[in-house]
């Protein structure tokens, strides 16, 4: 019971702040939240993130999918998306080669997935850290996205 207490407590807090810096900055500025960098996603309350309460102070919860494979993404995006927060509010982020996705062969399952899930705003990391050939799946899986949406 304490320890349930605590947990509340933490995200009562970050929820607190993050409400506080929505109120105080320029209404025309975007605030988007990294509720946690663990895996997975949901168990971000460990952290003291609430990702309901935390989608309905900021703007956007930009959410790291770092997974060794497309299912795991997938399944930990439905599992945040099961805790009630609209998927227009979450920007995924993905890691479209090592060491996730299978060595990013995976990637555009992934994309695709997120994207029929209504997670439609995705970024990617780490550019640097890509050999050329991840670079041209990466390319040619948008290509072909902005292809389908057209």
């Amino acid at each position: 019971e304490a320890l349930a207490a605590l947990i509340r407590l933490r995200q009562a807090r970050v929820t607190q702040i993050v409400k506080t810096l929505r109120a105080e900055i320029n209404p025309s500025t975007h605030l988007a939240i990294i509720p946690t960098v663990q895996r997975p996603s949901r168990i971000c309350w460990t952290e003291g993130s609430d990702l309901k309460a935390l989608s309905e102070v900021a703007d956007y919860l930009e959410i790291p999918f770092y997974e060794a494979s497309a299912e795991r993404a997938i399944l930990d995006a439905q599992e945040c998306l099961a805790q009630e927060i609209p998927a227009h509010k979450i920007r995924g982020i993905l890691r479209p080669g090592l060491p996730d996705l299978r060595a990013g062969q995976e990637f555009p399952a992934a994309f695709k997935e997120l994207n029929a899930l209504g997670i439609q705003d995705l970024g990617f990391y780490n550019y640097g850290l890509l050999p050329s050939s991840q670079l041209d799946l990466l390319a040619s899986t948008l290509l072909q996205e902005k292809e389908v949406r057209l």
